[in-house]
């Protein structure tokens, strides 16, 4: 009796490795005839515009990886209002959760495997722009809030801090706008639901 719960937990097992925001597709695996647990639902599958996919995940996260880096860059920074003005702060910390949230999206969709399942897609190729698009507006608002700053008290004599903070949180908005039109114009088709007797690939 152990040893068939055992077995039963084993292949059970992939699917304890779901993140709470993925439950919702655990109606998608389905047990086959051989008493296999198989995934079953909807696929997408990356068309080639001459960029292969390769080449589409490299980009994406070579341009993801320059935004993370400017992001830090900027949190870095010793310009005055980075170390006790709130207004200035908030936006950083929002534009930081976003930027990572990017890199977590474009990661996990290099990991993916083709064609890919659908509750992967919807948690990278479809939330990629839009996290892209917080990033970027994010990034502009301390840009804006920085300026607000240097309006009403100055630079305090680090000119050249807050030059170079603003030109990052320039660089982290056109990056962002990069990335989210450069996932606008990529295209995946939808595949139909695998029968349950359909080998997994």
């Amino acid at each position: 009796m152990a040893e068939k719960n055992k077995k039963r937990g084993g292949r059970r097992a992939h699917l304890n490795n779901f993140r709470s925001s993925d439950l919702k597709f655990l109606n998608d695996f389905h047990v086959n005839l051989a008493g296999d647990y198989v995934y079953t639902g909807a696929h997408y599958s990356y068309v080639d515009q001459g960029r292969s996919r390769d080449r589409v995940q490299r980009e994406l996260l070579g341009l993801s990886v320059a935004v993370m880096l400017a992001v830090v860059a900027g949190g870095c920074s010793d310009a005055p209002a980075m170390l006790n003005c709130w207004y200035v702060i908030l936006p950083y910390i929002c534009e930081a959760a976003a930027a990572v949230s990017v890199i977590w999206a474009v990661l996990r969709l290099r990991k993916a495997e083709e064609p890919i399942r659908e509750y992967i897609y919807k948690k990278s190729v479809q939330a990629l722009p839009h996290r892209a698009m917080l990033c970027m507006i994010f990034a502009g608002l301390g840009f804006v809030t920085m300026v607000l700053y240097l309006a009403m008290n100055g630079s305090g004599g680090r000119v050249a801090s807050v030059i170079a903070y603003l030109a990052l949180k320039a660089l982290v908005a056109g990056g962002a706008w990069l990335l989210w039109r450069y996932m606008l114009t990529l295209k995946w088709e939808k595949l139909p639901a695998r029968d349950l007797d359909t080998p997994q690939t």
